[in-house]
């Protein structure tokens, strides 16, 4: 990455995915902290979850385990020389 000045400051230049990657991260979090507290509300009071909480918990479930294989996958390719 190239040192960037720009109005009168000077920064790091980086992709847009980069940039961005703290924002998706904090709403992540966020979104997991709610569905994780309404959960285990609703399991203290021995209470259904509502319909689009278990949704949103599943699709979240689904994202975390997706993204840790693909992840698990690449260690396992960059281990073995796949990449350079």
């Amino acid at each position: 990455m190239d040192m960037v000045y720009r109005a009168g400051r000077v920064g790091r230049q980086g992709s847009g995915w980069v940039r961005m990657f703290g924002a998706v991260a904090f709403t992540y979090g966020l979104l997991m902290t709610f569905v994780m507290s309404g959960v285990s509300r609703n399991a203290r009071l021995c209470r259904p979850n509502p319909v689009m909480l278990s949704a949103i918990g599943y699709l979240l479930v689904g994202l975390t385990g997706g993204a840790s294989l693909v992840l698990f996958g690449y260690a396992g390719w960059t281990y073995l020389g796949g990449a350079v």
